[in-house]
């Protein structure tokens, strides 16, 4: 199927399928396959969606594996448009500092630096408002990373109470409304992620000079992180920042970070 594009003429689309396999009487992992199709005017179009199945070499003992398959994405061909990430097996060997400093595929990075003026003040405000606290315990506003998340969703949904420091040993909550924002990674082929705060958020918190980090162990109540164009999900266990960034950890796998200037 060819369409008129926005830069004028004629394109092919390419579709984004994700086939996801279970081996059949096997406790293993699903597999993956990450397919790019053309969609040519006329003709069959194989295994866009629906199902299939392929013999299982992963053991001696035969079996199939059964494939599902549904379209995720699709683009003009030639125009950059969201692609995957795809986490390998196991969990990441380096911190989310460090893969961020080497530029790892792992580490997802969203510039806000060119962001309207709004946003960036926002984010700031709530970063300086972490970043005051002296003394514990203490209560920090969250209006600003509620208004945050408001503007870029073009809504008022968010709702937060105020960051609740409750001990010396820095134990905190925060409750409120789930709130959601989604941001786009810089380079050739965006990654468009979603960050998730849960209804309650408990964890500890720290102040490391001009920064500061907040580590929630507890995946039940902490902050979530979701790769839109796969339903990828990794819960985030610690949040560092400061006056220029937020990097959110992944348990597993995902890094984002966050560059802002303020």
């Amino acid at each position: 199927m060819n369409l008129d594009n926005p830069d004028g003429g004629h394109r092919a689309i390419v579709a984004h399928i994700v086939g996801t396999g279970i081996h059949q009487g096997k406790t293993l992992a699903d597999a993956r396959s990450d397919i790019y199709q053309e969609i040519l005017a006329g003709q069959a179009n194989d295994k866009l969606v629906g199902c299939d199945y392929t013999p299982d070499t992963s053991t001696q003992n035969g079996g199939t594996i059964d494939w599902s398959y549904s379209i995720v994405d699709a683009c003009f061909e030639g125009v950059n448009c969201p692609q995957p990430v795809v986490a390998p097996a196991g969990t990441r060997h380096n911190t989310c500092e460090q893969s961020c400093k080497n530029g790892d595929p792992n580490c997802l990075v969203a510039d806000l630096r060119s962001a309207p003026s709004n946003l960036q003040t926002s984010l700031g405000n709530f970063e300086s408002d972490l970043l005051s606290v002296q003394n514990f315990p203490a209560y920090v506003d969250t209006s600003d990373l509620v208004k945050f998340v408001n503007q870029i969703n073009g809504d008022m949904n968010c709702t937060r109470d105020p960051f609740n420091i409750l001990d010396a040993s820095g134990h905190f909550e925060n409750g409120g409304g789930s709130c959601d924002f989604a941001v786009k990674t810089t380079g050739a082929s965006p990654v468009v992620y979603q960050i998730s705060f849960p209804g309650k958020w408990t964890g500890t918190f720290a102040k490391l000079g001009n920064a500061y980090v907040v580590v929630s162990p507890d995946d039940s109540h902490n902050p979530s992180f979701e790769i839109i164009s796969t339903g990828e999900t990794d819960p985030i266990n610690e949040v560092d920042g400061d006056s220029q960034k937020m990097l959110f950890s992944g348990a597993k796998y995902y890094c984002a970070l966050v560059k802002m200037s303020h």
